[in-house]
């Protein structure tokens, strides 16, 4: 059998085209199965509310001043209505989603129902 490692002058792009091998599918043209989005959205949500909780409390501690001077502060920069609502959602849908996906997976721990393919996706979707 002929050797198709790796040699110290090689290096693996080199040998794919010595070899006429095609390039692997990209990331760019797969399409992720939905349990893979859903779970890394949970764990980006889950990272994006700790980071926000942390910097809030951190801010509140070691700021020096009250929840209302951050209120009033907020307030007189005279956002537009859209813009306070993007605010507020991008606050609320983390949380929401984060939540519901939660209680998804306990349902799950708890019972050991609904791990069927038709049932994730269904309640994927529904998350």
């Amino acid at each position: 059998a002929k050797w198709v490692g790796l040699t110290n002058d090689q290096d693996f792009f080199k040998k794919n085209d010595k070899m006429k091998r095609p390039m692997s599918p990209h990331l760019t043209i797969y399409r992720f199965p939905l349990p893979a989005v859903l779970s890394i959205m949970h764990r980006g949500t889950g990272i994006a509310l700790t980071g926000a909780v942390c910097v809030s409390g951190i801010t509140l501690l070691a700021g020096g001043q009250p929840a209302e001077y951050w209120i009033d502060a907020i307030k007189a920069l005279n956002l537009s209505p859209a813009t306070i609502t993007a605010a507020k959602f991008s606050l609320a849908f983390p949380f929401t989603y984060h939540t519901a996906n939660g209680l998804r997976h306990l349902f799950w721990d708890q019972t050991t129902r609904g791990l069927d393919v038709e049932s994730i996706y269904s309640t994927g979707w529904a998350t």
